[in-house]
């Protein structure tokens, strides 16, 4: 969008400024707040911590990681295979 350090909407300079935990955060946008999440919980630091960090409650923290995870199929345990019938179909 406007150049190099530009994802979309996302400044990635911001988010890694955010990450670094040095100086002040800068003031981040919404998809920017997301990105800084993603990366700060791939580097090990707690909800609370990030919350800190970012202005946030540990539980508004925890919930924007819960989006950010792949939707899974049905368990493995839960489903058995019919025969004829590919393995999510339920008995």
């Amino acid at each position: 969008m406007y150049g190099d350090t530009w994802v979309g909407d996302v400044d990635l300079v911001a988010v890694e400024r955010a990450a670094s935990l040095r100086g002040d955060c800068p003031e981040l946008q919404p998809a920017e707040v997301l990105e800084a999440v993603r990366v700060m919980a791939g580097r090990g630091m707690s909800d609370v911590a990030i919350g800190r960090r970012l202005g946030l409650s540990d539980k508004t923290v925890m919930r924007r990681r819960v989006d950010m995870e792949p939707v899974t199929g049905p368990r493995s345990d839960n489903v058995r295979t019919v025969s004829g019938h590919g393995p999510d179909v339920r008995v």
